[in-house]
């Protein structure tokens, strides 16, 4: 009796224990599963993720590279705009309808004095040579400077050009100057005259067929660039201390007016100036009022 109780509860315990295993095995293996599906998930997850990032990436690139390229040509444009097509518009609006009445009284005004907006050189001894711009800038107390540079040289293969804008309303009869100091005034940068001073030395002048809208760019003219000379304007004798005048002529508010200077004798002809804040030395164009 003894034996089989106790046969009975050690096989009662043995297999509860068994059942027990069972029982924990599936469960382990039910969550081993769970587990295993959950990784399965995540890993599809990041392996989607992960195609998508680069793809995300690279379009973000794309689209900055775009937007670069777009505001690049956007700043181009605008410098071209600046510099080649610009119109200078008009700020004396209505002063032809108000003065054409005949009813109102201008003011008198001496006549104005106006430098070259732009000044270069060229030469026929090497055609495609363009001349160095800027050649006054230099460092000053306040900084680098960059003064305005209306250098006459004119030789026997040199050539001066100059160009003028017709400055204020109303002053629109012009008329261009050649003035050069005399040979023993004391002056910032060497002043050059070769000839017979009491003489002279014949220059002759004649306008180009530039652009009256647009200025010159000094940094593409050459001798073979240079515009061609349409109408001769004139001939004058320079002399040291001394100021000469051309014939007046009708000059529009706003436009361009572009001269070329040179020698009449190319073996004896030699004028080198550059004006000061003063003095202007060499070649200016004077406005006189026409209202």
């Amino acid at each position: 009796m003894y034996s089989n109780k106790t046969r009975e509860e050690a096989i009662s315990l043995l297999d509860t224990s068994v059942h027990s295993s069972e029982e924990e095995f599936d469960k382990l293996e039910g969550v081993s599963h769970g587990m295993s599906t959950s990784g399965r998930l995540r890993t599809s997850l990041v392996s989607r993720l992960g195609g998508w990032i680069p793809a995300a990436v690279l379009s973000f690139i794309v689209l900055d590279i775009a937007l670069f390229i777009y505001t690049a040509r956007l700043l181009l444009a605008t410098c071209d705009v600046a510099f080649g097509t610009l119109e200078v518009r008009n700020t004396y609006v209505g002063l032809d309808e108000l003065y054409a009445t005949g009813h109102v009284n201008a003011s008198e005004h001496p006549p104005i004095l106006n430098r070259p907006r732009v000044v270069t050189q060229v030469t026929s001894s090497n055609p495609n040579k363009v001349f160095p711009i800027d050649q006054l800038r230099g460092m000053t107390s306040t900084g680098t400077m960059s003064p305005p540079d209306s250098h006459l040289h004119v030789s026997g293969d040199t050539h001066t050009i100059a160009q003028f804008r017709v400055l204020d309303w109303g002053m629109e009869r012009c008329q261009l100057a050649i003035r050069l100091p005399a040979l023993s005034a004391s002056l910032p940068h060497p002043f050059v005259f070769q000839g017979d001073p009491s003489a002279g030395v014949q220059l002759e002048i004649c306008e180009l067929d530039a652009d009256k809208k647009l200025y010159l760019d000094a940094t593409k003219i050459s001798w073979n660039t240079k515009a061609k000379c349409v109408k001769h304007v004139g001939t004058v004798v320079a002399r040291p201390d001394n100021e000469v005048k051309l014939p007046e002529f009708p000059c529009k508010w706003g436009v361009q007016h572009t001269f070329e200077i040179s020698c009449s004798d190319r073996e004896k002809c030699m004028i080198d100036v550059r004006p000061t804040q003063v003095d202007p030395w060499g070649v200016f164009m004077y406005q006189y009022q026409t209202v």
